[in-house]
């Protein structure tokens, strides 16, 4: 189920013009990108005896990466605006929900070139339907 979710999130980030890498960003990327972290989600029934996952929620961070503040804070308007729509999950109504925000900030993880990298949290809510 979660890759369904995560595929569906990838193509709507994907058709905003955006570059995204899945779980990690292969050698020699270029910037401005996306990277997507997932985890494997929490799903609840109606009810106890039900197990047909009625409620999911699959919780992630992506992260807006680019040589340039702007270029970092343009990754992260796009995230942003698929924030609010509906997924097309098969079987189910999936909205992506924002639930945090970390400022575009100076990544000194790779000493050989300066980038800048953002933080968003996304829930993915999907109902049985």
């Amino acid at each position: 189920m979660i890759e369904d979710h995560v595929s569906a999130l990838l193509t709507a980030l994907r058709d905003k013009g955006l570059t995204v890498h899945d779980g990690a960003v292969p050698t020699g990327a270029k910037a401005p990108y996306a990277v997507l972290y997932f985890d494997g989600g929490i799903r609840s029934p109606e009810s106890l005896s039900d197990d047909h996952q009625e409620r999911a929620e699959f919780d992630g961070e992506v992260y807006s990466v680019g040589i340039t503040p702007q270029q970092a804070r343009w990754v992260q308007s796009r995230i942003l605006s698929v924030v609010g729509s509906q997924l097309p999950v098969t079987g189910r109504s999936t909205i992506v929900r924002h639930v945090f925000s970390d400022r575009v900030q100076r990544d000194t993880d790779n000493p050989l070139q300066v980038m800048f990298q953002g933080r968003d949290g996304l829930t993915l809510v999907s109902l049985k339907g």
